[in-house]
């Protein structure tokens, strides 16, 4: 269960972070419409932080993912291949 959630917010991902810029810029031009210098600002500080947690999220989804899944180094992998006329899947032995 937790591989398929961690795979899906790995696949939205990309559409959150647009989602965020997109929201940061119409603000972004909403303040400097009004001449308001504190909150452009204060814009720019809230932009770094969410790119610095999106960049630790990541960092974290990647680590649990490379340790949670794969096989075990020391099994070789046997590819697929035909067997009395039927597919036999690739497999780790």
């Amino acid at each position: 269960m937790t591989g398929w959630v961690l795979r899906a917010l790995l696949l939205l991902l990309p559409l959150i972070l647009y989602l965020l810029w997109r929201r940061h810029v119409r603000r972004k031009a909403a303040a400097t419409e009004a001449g308001d210098q504190t909150t452009l600002d204060a814009l720019q500080s809230q932009f770094l932080w969410i790119v610095l947690a999106l960049v630790v999220g990541f960092g974290v989804v990647a680590g649990i993912l490379a340790f949670s899944s794969g096989e075990d180094p020391s099994k070789t992998y046997v590819p697929p291949h035909m067997k009395d006329g039927k597919l036999v899947p690739g497999e780790f032995r």
